[in-house]
């Protein structure tokens, strides 16, 4: 991750998530198996140093032979002008007392003993010194025949951001037999990103006394998370440890606050670049495939953009809430199936005795009846389910308004829903059924 982001996510999150598990695998097998280069190309959001932990982790424990182990070998690369890519290549793969200069015969350079069998990935390459590292692989790939398949030295490289985004273009990566390009696009998806909020949220509740959430309001939040994180795993990070549920049930502020740390504009919402982890997929223009951060810059409530980040936390909403809202509806129909009436609403008016108009919510099937209409009998002169009713009548209001709420307007936390105080009573009252 960027250093941005480095306060809110650990690499050793990767490792537990399949995705980027199976995403290194790919990349060692690019490298180990079919003795091809990798050239691997990252978001700002999924930086090289996490990257390379994670395929490092998983070249250990996926049992590899003791030559695997012997040829993995990791290069920090100078600054671009220290010290030129040849030279540095040479010195640190060998005895300085024995060549402490490489041969300036490219062939005897690259069929020295001392890159024979090695996989080398290099950290630490920019914009400034990739031109040079790549006219010296350049050399290197009319001279890999030569090599037998256990012998050859193989490469790993990965390109980070803005060198990331424009590498591709060069022609050297055009139909090119010596690289196995890897793109870290789909690495993470929504089921990655629910587990590891998922896991968070459960971890910090055990280590938390503070943060004690029901349920339903950890799967809620949970939810929210993921749909608004997607791909982006600091972002779940840094929403999932927010001070309090209502931030996270309101994550606008800590989505701005994150994309002003990662130095993203209201400019950025004309052309998101996926060099800057600003969408989930290079060249998307849909802002369903856009960062939240990006999303939550803004500010006119009728933008698509904005609108988009509404129906994140909306879907959240509808997926944990509904069911729930459902479930509490069939529960009082059942226990309290002889105290309803149908057909309801009444065919006839009970004051003038005469035939309403047609209604097209009438029902005849008990099970049929909203959490409005229980409340409606409820509240009717004479009922006969009023002093029956063993739940309070509050449960019933929080149990419309959330349901009205989710069907017609939008997200809770910018709702009257909310403003009146059922939707959080409502998370707080849980009853698990």
């Amino acid at each position: 991750m960027s250093s941005r982001d480095a306060h809110t996510f650990a690499w050793k999150h990767l490792v537990q998530l399949f995705g980027p598990r199976q995403w290194a695998t790919r990349v060692l097998s690019a490298v180990f198996h079919r003795q091809k280069n990798a050239v691997v190309f990252l978001p700002h959001h999924g930086g090289p140093d996490d990257v390379f932990r994670l395929v490092n982790h998983v070249l250990a424990h996926s049992s590899p032979t003791a030559f695997d182990r012997a040829r993995w070998t990791p290069l920090t690369v100078p600054s671009a002008g220290d010290i030129p890519a040849k030279d540095y290549l040479w010195s640190v793969l060998g005895s300085p007392e024995s060549e402490p200069t490489p041969p300036t015969d490219l062939r005897h350079f690259w069929l020295a003993p001392r890159f024979q069998g090695k996989v080398i990935w290099l950290r630490g390459l920019t914009c400034a010194n990739w031109p040079a590292w790549l006219d010296l692989l350049k050399t290197y790939h009319p001279l890999a025949a030569n090599y037998d398949d256990e012998n050859r030295p193989v490469f790993c490289l990965p390109l980070t951001g803005e060198l990331g985004y424009h590498a591709p273009a060069d022609p050297s990566f055009e139909n090119c037999e010596w690289i196995g390009a890897s793109d870290w696009k789909n690495a993470v998806d929504w089921s990655d990103t629910l587990f590891f909020v998922s896991s968070s949220l459960r971890q910090r509740r055990f280590d938390d006394s503070l943060f004690q959430p029901t349920p339903l309001e950890e799967q809620l939040a949970t939810m929210i998370v993921t749909n608004l994180a997607r791909w982006d795993l600091p972002l779940a990070s840094e929403l999932a440890s927010a001070a309090s549920l209502d931030e996270i049930f309101d994550p606008l502020p800590t989505l701005v606050r994150v994309a002003q740390r990662r130095r993203w504009t209201k400019e950025n919402l004309k052309s998101p670049e996926w060099s800057e982890g600003m969408t989930e997929r290079r060249y998307a223009v849909d802002p369903r495939h856009w960062s939240a951060c990006l999303l939550a810059l803004s500010d006119d409530p009728t933008d698509r953009n904005r609108h988009e980040l509404r129906r994140r936390i909306w879907g959240a909403e509808v997926g944990v809430l509904f069911p729930y809202v459902d479930d509490w509806r069939k529960r009082l129909v059942h226990s309290y199936a002889d105290y309803l009436r149908v057909p309801y609403p009444d065919e006839y008016d009970p004051v003038t005795k005469k035939k309403k108009k047609p209604d097209r919510f009438r029902t005849n099937d008990k099970l049929a009846l909203e959490v409005g209409h229980l409340l409606e009998q409820y509240r009717e002169p004479g009922s006969t389910l009023y002093g029956r009713l063993v739940e309070p009548e509050s449960l019933l209001i929080e149990l419309r308004d959330v349901r009205n709420e989710l069907c017609h307007r939008g997200p809770l936390s910018d709702s009257v829903c909310d403003q009146h105080g059922s939707f959080r009573r409502l998370l707080a009252r849980y009853d698990k059924l």
